[in-house]
């Protein structure tokens, strides 16, 4: 299963505002680096080569998306719930959450 252009394209959005915050914990070359500009689909099938788990973590990023999306209306209500599916989605493209980071050295 591969994340659709719109579920891509969002993930990049979140990302991009995310990352003074985030920190990789994918080791060098060892797989592709989720950016602004990145094929989130490359990006996955990089960090889970094998078949089956690239399809759940395309399925589960397409459900958090999902959910971000609905909370968004909300978000002074859900703003916990909105940065916890952010970290899992950033968790799950290598990226650690780091909330007091001001810079990504």
């Amino acid at each position: 299963m591969l994340v659709s252009p719109i579920t891509s394209y969002y993930i990049r959005k979140i990302i991009s505002q995310k990352r003074a915050f985030l920190k990789s914990v994918v080791v060098a070359n060892a797989a592709l680096e989720a950016h602004a500009l990145s094929d989130i689909n490359a990006v996955i099938d990089s960090l889970y080569p094998d078949i089956d788990e690239s399809s759940a973590v395309a399925q589960k990023l397409e459900s958090l998306t999902s959910i971000h999306r609905s909370l968004m209306p909300n978000k002074e209500i859900y703003m916990h719930n909105l940065l916890t599916v952010e970290q899992e989605i950033c968790w799950l493209l290598g990226f650690k959450y780091i909330p007091n980071a001001t810079s990504n050295e």
